[in-house]
């Protein structure tokens, strides 16, 4: 006869939050069976010491290079999001609908995620966002629900709830210059461009993290401090020191300082920042900053994307590091969607080793 455990029991076994236990069961993990007040859960103990043994006989071992995944394709011809070009999901899907597609494999139809209430907390941008995931206690259920849910949590932390989409929620918080159809669209285009960009370090982070099981806030923090480092989410704001220095002195004195703009993955250009800089310029932001913003970007000839989200920020008048708030709202997407899938990974095989150069072993 089985022996049954409640859910704390569970918990304790695993080594767990009671919460992680029903996520448990959303994936599939662990079976679930109603309790006889027909109100709490039950579980069966042999289920429960079958996945100990499974976790325990997972072995720590380096993914093979290459590791595999289906979310994104970047190649010199474009960037694709689960066989989609970005090309095609520009003007025509919303962020929304495209972080679908990154969890589920579908596009189509999004409902409004709807705002999120939080008090108000003093700090700048990154103390708000590491607050919102360091407190942050999801409601049980599937790892796209719980992202779904950490996202508006991260947008309430910025911004009081307005407006319907993430575009326009995210739109005060990184300037004061007033929203319209036209300047939230280029936002929510720059929100769907990055998304996701296969294994950068941010992401790399959140497997790591989701390899050891870490819960998905968790992970979704490792992935923040990695992204606001000065090599990645904090990069554009080394070119957007350049507009001024392109206003005084001339955009060939502003480009001398850099010596290259290409992006290593695309020898012919990236293609984020192909896309989003005529959606900026057409963006019917004041005129001389549109201006100024497109002499620039007409004279790199293959800028990136760190390039075109500065620009962005310059047409906005947006505040300091908006432009790494959209890249960690965007890419928080993209975290979910490798975190679905590195869940499904067997535990702990993203453990490293290295490669051994010091001194070699001898007797004392």
């Amino acid at each position: 006869m089985s022996e049954w455990w409640t859910t704390e029991q569970v918990a304790d076994a695993l080594g767990v939050r009671v919460k992680s236990v029903y996520a448990y069961v959303s994936r599939g993990m662990l079976h679930s069976h109603r309790g006889p007040d027909g109100r709490s859960s039950r579980f069966d103990a042999d289920e429960v010491h079958a996945l100990l043994a499974r976790r325990r006989r997972a072995e720590f071992r380096p993914a093979p290079r290459g590791m595999r995944s289906a979310i994104t394709l970047p190649r010199a011809d474009g960037l694709y999001y689960r066989g989609v070009s970005l090309t095609d999901l520009l003007g025509r899907y919303s962020f929304e609908q495209v972080a679908e597609l990154l969890w589920t494999g579908n596009l189509g139809r999004a409902d409004p995620w709807g705002p999120m209430d939080l008090p108000r907390r003093s700090g700048d941008f990154r103390t708000r966002l590491l607050d919102a995931l360091i407190t942050a206690e999801p409601p049980a259920g599937s790892t796209a629900s719980q992202g779904r849910w950490l996202i508006r949590r991260m947008l309430a932390a910025l911004a009081p709830a307005t407006g319907r989409t993430v575009a326009e929620r995210l739109w005060p918080a990184l300037t004061d210059l007033p929203a319209t159809p036209p300047r939230i669209a280029v936002l929510d285009a720059a929100l769907i461009a990055m998304a996701d960009h296969e294994l950068a370090g941010s992401t790399t982070a959140v497997r790591l993290a989701v390899s050891l099981r870490a819960e998905l806030p968790q992970a979704m923090l490792a992935g923040m401090s990695v992204l606001w480092t000065p090599l990645h989410g904090l990069s554009p704001a080394r070119f957007r020191r350049l507009l001024p220095v392109a206003a005084e002195q001339g955009v060939p004195a502003a480009v001398a300082q850099f010596p290259s703009f290409q992006h290593p993955l695309y020898p012919q250009g990236d293609p984020r920042a192909r896309l989003l800089a005529p959606l900026i310029v057409d963006g019917r932001f004041p005129t001389e900053p549109t201006r100024l913003v497109t002499d620039l970007l007409a004279a790199v000839p293959m800028p990136t994307v760190d390039l075109a989200l500065a620009a962005l920020g310059h047409c906005m008048d947006a505040r300091p590091a908006a432009e790494t708030v959209l890249w960690a709202i965007g890419r928080s997407a993209g975290w979910v969607a490798h975190a679905i899938e590195e869940y499904a990974a067997p535990p702990g095989r993203l453990r490293p080793r290295a490669e051994y150069d010091g001194t070699p072993p001898e007797p004392l």
